[in-house]
Formats: structure tokens, C-alpha cells, sequence
């Protein structure tokens, strides 16, 4: 199993546990992609923060290169890695090509 679909998987149940979403993550990612394995890191490591341990929201990983993204590919072919975070009633915020830490922190961080 790829570390991606592990990592999504975990998210995923320790969010529900939680209670529900207060917002969720896109991961716009292919297979042999450098850029999209370190943006992962970097999004591991944002979401282990002791600043978010209490935030709840759902990741979904998307490979673009699949044939059921067609549309995602599409848009990204040129612009993975992608994250999309979307909070109820606030313009979706996306990061493209490099994730920095400090960013995604600060932009969970915002209406938790």
C-alpha cells in the first residue's frame, strides 16, 4: 500500500473520531512526481503540529494520472503537488508546486 493512501487512511479515521470535518484537504498528486513526495512530507509534518491537534478535518488524495481524474489531470497536469483546503463559507485556498509548513499551519490555524 503506497504511504500516500496509508497517510490518507489515517487522517481520515483519526478525523471522524474527532467529530465532524471543520474542513477538508485535497491532494493533488501523480505517481513519480519529486515535488509531490516532498510536499507530502512537508504535509505530514504540518499536520502532526501541536498547534492542529485539535482541528478536525478530512484528507482526500487524489491521483491526477488515474483515469477516473481526467478532469484533475486536466487542470494539474502541469501544477502538481496541489492541496486544496476548503472551510464552510470561506474561498477555497490553494497551495501549488511547493507546500511550506508555516503556511498550511498558519492557514488551518485561521478559523480554528
Amino acid at each position: 500500500m503506497s504511504l500516500i493512501r496509508q497517510f490518507s487512511r489515517h487522517l481520515y479515521a483519526s478525523s471522524c473520531v474527532r467529530g465532524p470535518a471543520a474542513f477538508s484537504l485535497t491532494f493533488f498528486t501523480k505517481d513519480n512526481c519529486k515535488l509531490c513526495s516532498d510536499a507530502k512530507m512537508v504535509l505530514e509534518k504540518s499536520l502532526k503540529s501541536p498547534t492542529l491537534k485539535n482541528a478536525n478535518f478530512i484528507i482526500k488524495n487524489v491521483d491526477i494520472q488515474a483515469l477516473e481524474n481526467r478532469e484533475w489531470f486536466d487542470k494539474y497536469c502541469y501544477d502538481v503537488p496541489v492541496l486544496h483546503i476548503e472551510k464552510p463559507g470561506a474561498k477555497l485556498k490553494k497551495f501549488m508546486h511547493y507546500l511550506h509548513e508555516d503556511d498550511i499551519i498558519r492557514e488551518l490555524r485561521s478559523e480554528q
